[in-house]
């Protein structure tokens, strides 16, 4: 029974290793460099960085083939909800103006 296992063992490890040493075989000749952009590296402060972002949308797309129905639209401010029966909700607002300082958590200095 001993040899039986340590055969096993032997042959997923070879299989591993034959696997492992298939899966990258061609190499990319070249220099790595950053793609260009047409930025100048500065945002204005009163871009909207959601826009053309529908909050549903995105939302049906993160819960896809996860059971979850349809995003539905819950306010003016791009917000969406989404949920699945027997489990819960999942909720997404995509709203530039209000940014993050409203909804960090704030704890106290120890």
């Amino acid at each position: 029974m001993r040899i039986n296992i340590l055969v096993a063992t032997a042959v997923t490890g070879v299989f591993g290793i034959a696997l492992s040493l298939s899966a990258c075989t061609s190499t990319v000749t070249g220099t790595a460099s950053p793609a260009a952009s047409a930025s100048t590296g500065t945002t204005p402060t009163n871009s909207d960085v959601f826009a053309g972002l529908n909050a549903c949308q995105v939302l049906d797309q993160l819960n896809a083939g996860q059971g979850f129905e349809p995003g539905r639209n819950i306010s003016a401010r791009n917000q969406c909800n989404a949920t699945k029966p027997g489990f819960g909700s999942y909720a997404l607002a995509l709203d530039s103006v209000q940014g993050l300082s409203g909804s960090l958590l704030r704890t106290p200095a120890r």
